[in-house]
């Protein structure tokens, strides 16, 4: 029986500030644990992507053989946003709750999808047949989405700790959505988290009931070990 494991990493806690590559890996990863083939349409995407660029590079491309890559990428490109902004929806429905356990604030918190493309394969068509770029400018692999803390976006108005707190909150929730899904089967990993958290900190994620079991901690900071290890 498959071991569903609940991977974050250290580059998860700058997750808003980091680039959208990084924020849309983030989701990818998680959406992936949760719908199988959602990574293998990822894999199919990119390569979709990669050979319509290439096309497009050239003088001579035909428009029947561009036409294929652009129904192939078109359908691809709305499946894969259109997953990626119902996670973040459910998500974003949870998280001003999760962080108002956490922080004893009622403060709104939610995620904001700006997707890379319309949402619907055919306008997407209708967006590349009218396109002269010899560069794919819009499309899935452009997906961002921000966290906004009351009106603004959280990295320009909330403190640090604030921040922070809002990616503990995002990784409790995903933890649980996990769960839900899974139930006890879920392993979570937090890989070497520690690296980004002073000790006070990481005490508080670790106690976090979402990572009260099945959950491993990884750490090169042999202080405190003995909270980071979790198997109940």
């Amino acid at each position: 029986m498959k071991v569903p494991v609940i991977l974050f990493e250290p580059g998860d806690m700058q997750l808003l500030y980091g680039s959208p590559t990084r924020r849309r890996q983030f989701i990818d990863r998680f959406i992936a644990q949760l719908e199988p083939t959602h990574q293998r349409e990822l894999n199919k995407f990119n390569r979709v992507l990669k050979q319509r660029n290439i096309l497009l590079k050239q003088d001579d491309y035909s428009a029947e053989e561009l036409m294929i890559w652009d129904i192939q990428f078109s359908d691809l490109s709305s499946t894969i946003s259109q997953r990626r902004r119902q996670y973040l929806q459910d998500i974003s429905e949870m998280l001003s709750a999760e962080y108002k356990q956490i922080a004893r604030s009622n403060q709104m918190v939610q995620l904001r999808f700006n997707p890379g493309a319309p949402m619907t394969s055919q306008a997407i068509m209708h967006r590349l047949t009218g396109s002269r770029d010899r560069l794919t400018t819009i499309g899935a692999q452009k997906d961002d989405y921000k966290f906004i803390f009351g009106d603004s976006e959280a990295k320009s108005v909330a403190s640090r700790g604030e921040n922070r707190t809002i990616i503990f909150a995002l990784l409790s929730i995903i933890t649980k959505l996990a769960r839900q899904q899974y139930g006890d089967r879920v392993v979570v990993l937090l890989d070497d988290i520690d690296s980004e958290l002073d000790y006070s900190h990481r005490i508080n994620l670790y106690d976090l009931p979402s990572f009260q079991s099945h959950t491993i901690a990884t750490t090169l900071d042999y202080r405190g070990d003995h909270h980071s290890i979790r198997l109940g």
